[in-house]
């Protein structure tokens, strides 16, 4: 994803080397059509960045953050107009694209050890499509159109691998906050509210604190915490499990709960600790919805 442009006879100027503009292999046939070809170039490189993004977040379960997946592949559809523009080929060298890409993957997946793996997956992936669009079409339409394809067959098919080990996306909103997790459809969920008797989604301890301010403290002594009423609609889950014979999780009617997309009427609990261990998913709902 990094390179420079060269006068080709008759055609103006055309990239080379491997950079984005090299991933959609577009050539200047100058004149009014150059205009036309960076447009394209735009839209394309942010389609292929976005989708590929989503993919590598859906491989991890990660949250998908789409406003923060679209910033990520604007960055990137920017460098990519750059590097074409007279005066901006300079862009193209390896240490801009390193510095551009590192934006990119810091806006899509953040920082920290788990953004590290999506990174390096993405870099990948994008490493692959490079060399993909130079060896087909070398550098013409079917380069574009065949990273554009390759993208969404890789977002199909890592939706796919999630749904299929049971991961599930879960969207819970209160007080005018959403959260948005992976949630693992696990069969040995059977918790129930005892007063409603409805189903219960285990969470783990971050989203207590995003949406309620309760620490893990607040978790640890759900008695003290609901003796204290600080927060309406609170109550108590028990429930058991390996090394704890009896419990209580805290619990709450959240004022939107989504799973897959498709709104559901369960009650919300609060695990005193993290959900998953680094695999892929923050919460625990039941096998059957």
């Amino acid at each position: 994803m990094y390179g420079g442009m060269k006068r080709v006879a008759g055609f103006g100027m055309r990239p080379t080397s491997c950079c984005d503009s090299d991933i959609l292999g577009l050539m200047y046939l100058g004149g009014v059509t150059v205009r036309t070809h960076v447009a394209i170039a735009g839209i394309a490189v942010f389609m292929i960045q976005y989708l590929l993004i989503l993919g590598t977040n859906k491989l991890f379960g990660w949250p998908l953050q789409l406003c923060r997946s679209a910033l990520a592949a604007g960055i990137g559809s920017v460098y990519a107009v750059g590097c074409m523009l007279p005066g901006y080929w300079h862009l193209g060298k390896p240490y801009w694209w390193l510095l551009f890409y590192l934006a990119m993957a810091a806006m899509a997946f953040g920082v920290g050890r788990r953004a590290l793996l999506s990174t390096a997956v993405f870099l990948v992936i994008n490493l692959s499509l490079t060399g993909l669009a130079l060896g087909i079409g070398k550098g013409g339409t079917w380069s574009l159109l065949s990273c554009l394809a390759v993208s969404i067959c890789g977002w199909a098919l890592s939706f796919m691998e999630r749904k299929r080990k049971g991961f599930i996306p879960l969207t819970v909103t209160y007080g005018g906050k959403t959260v948005c997790l992976t949630a693992l459809m696990d069969t040995g969920n059977a918790l129930r509210d005892p007063i409603s008797g409805k189903r219960v989604i285990v969470v783990d301890q971050d989203v207590a604190m995003e949406l309620l301010g309760l620490g893990r403290q607040a978790l640890e002594l759900p008695l003290q915490t609901l003796a204290a009423q600080k927060i309406p609609g609170l109550r108590l889950i028990p429930y058991h499990s390996i090394g704890c014979p009896s419990g209580m999780l805290l619990g709450l009617k959240m004022d939107e709960v989504k799973i897959g997309g498709e709104t559901v009427d369960q009650i919300i609990a609060f695990a005193p600790q993290k959900i998953g261990s680094g695999r892929g998913f923050e919460a625990l709902a039941g096998g059957a919805q």
